[in-house]
């Protein structure tokens, strides 16, 4: 994708729901062991921002969903919105993918928030954003060091 042709047009149209008018409402959260932050956004506009403690549940145990409900809740209430008036939303957490067993915990605990919602490794979504439809790779430090790298296509 060349970047230079993305333009707030082009964005803001993958966030249309039925017209160029109507765009859906979104719930995004990010989860590690440091913190946890959700966000509620309409098209390109923030509507709400919430943030709570570690939500890596295999460090954290049940006190996870604790942390993202009380992140999801601060977000909606930013937004004046309550849940039922989210659209879609995206879970990137820590623990996603490190073993099946903790991918089903945490996949079954993200579903007990919002039931159709995405679930994916918070590494992941950390290199797909940093690299969109490009190959590449991203290295933090945060409790322990994380490299996560992606081919396109894979």
């Amino acid at each position: 994708m060349d970047l230079t042709s993305i333009n707030n047009k082009n964005i803001t149209s993958m966030f249309i729901k039925n017209d160029d008018t109507d765009l859906w409402k979104g719930l995004a959260v990010e989860g590690g062991g440091t913190k946890t932050t959700a966000v509620v956004f309409q098209g390109l506009e923030l509507l709400g921002f919430g943030s709570s403690g570690s939500s890596n549940f295999v460090e954290v145990g049940k006190r996870a969903e604790n942390a993202i409900e009380r992140a999801v809740r601060q977000a909606l209430r930013m937004a004046q919105l309550d849940l039922s008036d989210i659209d879609r939303a995206s879970f990137a957490l820590a623990g996603i993918g490190d073993s099946p067993r903790f991918t089903e915990i945490g996949e079954r605990m993200v579903k007990g928030i919002f039931r159709n919602a995405i679930v994916v490794n918070d590494g992941v979504a950390a290199c797909k954003l940093a690299h969109i439809d490009m190959d590449g790779g991203t290295l933090w430090r945060a409790p322990g060091t994380w490299p996560t790298s992606r081919r396109v296509g894979r």
